[in-house]
């Protein structure tokens, strides 16, 4: 019998439920928050299936800063074309 392969959603809420205890110490805002960064790790199932084998929360991790990293390029650009409307 071969051994039960986890999968990249099950490794993200296996990670997600050992945080429990930290998001409910948080405010109401900061539960909001963290609930977005896991939702976040999510959106990038299909990259981490290429790692070949779930990394945990460093899978969680980076694939927010993915995400993060791609909000704040747009927001960068939004600024950038506000400014030029006003210059």
């Amino acid at each position: 019998m071969s051994p039960r392969v986890v999968t990249f959603r099950q490794v993200i809420e296996q990670e997600r439920r050992w945080w429990v205890p930290f998001r409910h110490a948080l405010s109401k805002e900061d539960r909001e928050a963290f609930d977005r960064m896991f939702a976040c790790a999510k959106q990038q199932v299909q990259a981490e299936v290429q790692l070949g084998w779930p990394w945990g929360f460093e899978t969680v991790l980076t694939a927010v800063l993915v995400e993060h990293e791609k909000r704040a390029g747009e927001m960068v650009k939004l600024l950038e074309k506000l400014m030029t409307r006003q210059g």
